[in-house]
């Protein structure tokens, strides 16, 4: 959803143009990424944040998401309110170096040429026990530019289920945390290797373990990528089972 360029195309902007746009530097604090940094030294990001991004890119007016791809199938999802909220920028300088210079310096994981970061991240919403959680995907590769109607519709809850429905509070917490490393269709990242649908039969035959994987998979496979989520209690684990659930219909009993 870029001005000048026909729907579902790519178009590409160098490093130089990026780095024209107006930028602003921060301090950051709580980015997981820069974790094994002393604490006595402060990591200063030099970046575009993503609204001026859009801005420069003609991002059509009714484009409500951005979301970030990455080399290992990750994929961080942006709506206009956490653009918002926590104003999200592009990196594209650490410490006044090149992401690759800075980490080889310090010798640190790679961040890649871009990633994205925030100066201060503050939740601004609890679900149950799951907290809005910061989106710092790292190499990253590609923006795209869409809907949340689009984006989050492919992945809303199969079925008519009130507000205050376990189903709805499973499918807000999945929007931002499952979404990121499963897909469903085009949507969603490919980190994981397992689709939606994948997780629905899971929740769905073996709920149980699929609550238990949810909140300790190294418990299951030492070598998980998935992180866990310890702080998930059973009404957490519960609401994003029996949302999973409304991907797959209910087995059909027969009698004899």
């Amino acid at each position: 959803m870029i001005s000048g360029l026909p729907k579902g195309s790519t178009g590409y902007v160098r490093y130089a143009d990026l780095t024209s746009l107006p930028k602003v530097t921060v301090a950051i604090h709580g980015d997981e990424n820069f974790s094994e940094i002393p604490a006595a030294h402060t990591v200063h990001v030099t970046g575009v944040s993503l609204q001026v991004l859009a801005l420069a890119l003609g991002a059509y007016r009714d484009s409500n998401l951005i979301d970030a791809m990455c080399v290992d199938g990750y994929r961080g999802h942006y709506p206009a309110a956490y653009v918002a909220a926590h104003h999200p920028l592009l990196g594209l300088a650490i410490d006044q170096l090149p992401a690759a210079a800075w980490a080889a310096r310090i010798h640190q994981a790679d961040l890649g040429p871009y990633f994205i970061t925030h100066d201060h991240f503050k939740a601004t919403y609890k679900v149950l026990s799951h907290e809005e959680r910061p989106q710092v995907p790292t190499n990253v590769v590609r923006l795209n530019f869409s809907t949340t109607e689009a984006t989050f519709g492919a992945i809303a809850p199969r079925g008519n289920y009130p507000a205050s429905s376990p189903e709805q509070d499973g499918f807000a917490i999945a929007k931002q945390n499952c979404l990121r490393c499963h897909n469903q269709g085009v949507y969603g990242g490919m980190k994981a290797g397992r689709t939606w649908m994948m997780l629905s039969t899971w929740a769905r035959e073996q709920p149980a373990y699929f609550a238990a994987y949810v909140r300790n998979p190294k418990a299951f496979e030492p070598h998980a990528k998935m992180p866990g989520n310890p702080e998930y209690d059973a009404a957490t684990l519960d609401a994003l089972t029996k949302y999973f659930r409304t991907f797959t219909a209910p087995p059909v009993e027969t009698t004899r």
